[in-house]
């Protein structure tokens, strides 16, 4: 087995697809990758997750064709990036719930199951009431499917931006219906 101490040779070996090459660039910059994660998600959990992910990717979408500086820099960008686009969901999940208190306003939830179905109904009839089939699917797929808006957008063949504005109209509209009942 070749010695992989020089990142050129390395990133030669990688881009041939050699899985030798690929347990040495592991070997390499694990620790490298853990240390960045950490830095950026303070959870070890969290951390060791992304990481396992990048390498993952790193290997079976071939990423090793995409590097053209050193390896070490690369690694280091690409946590980076996976981390700033994790918190960046965890952050718009967190605002998605905030805004779903927005039911919360004036409701009793149900201790029932049957309660709970027939609210369900009932909230689910008040969007189909006020918003158009459009805003309604985009408003579905965010908050009940959970699905960004790029997801959002690449389904429904539109721009992130169109599903941001469509979202915050048919925020608008459900507030405005809620408070009136």
């Amino acid at each position: 087995m070749p010695s992989f101490t020089d990142d050129i040779l390395l990133l030669r070996h990688l881009k041939t697809g050699d899985p030798r090459a690929f347990e040495t660039f592991f070997q390499k910059y694990r620790m490298a990758a853990m240390v960045t994660a950490m830095a950026i998600l303070n959870s070890e959990a969290a951390a060791k997750d992304l990481v396992q992910e990048f390498f993952t990717d790193f290997w079976q979408k071939r990423l090793y064709r995409y590097v053209n500086r050193s390896l070490h820099g690369f690694v280091v960008q690409a946590v980076k990036n996976k981390c700033i686009n994790q918190l960046s969901k965890e952050d718009t999940r967190r605002r998605r719930m905030q805004a779903m208190t927005l039911f919360d306003e004036g409701i009793t939830w149900p201790d029932n199951r049957l309660e709970r179905q027939e609210l369900r109904s009932e909230v689910s009839g008040l969007l189909q009431r006020v918003l158009s089939p459009v805003t309604l699917k985009v408003v579905q797929l965010a908050y009940m499917d959970g699905k960004s808006r790029k997801e959002i957008a690449a389904e429904m063949g539109t721009s992130p931006n169109t599903v941001r504005n469509q979202l915050v109209q048919g925020l608008k509209i459900l507030r405005k219906n809620i408070r009136r009942s």
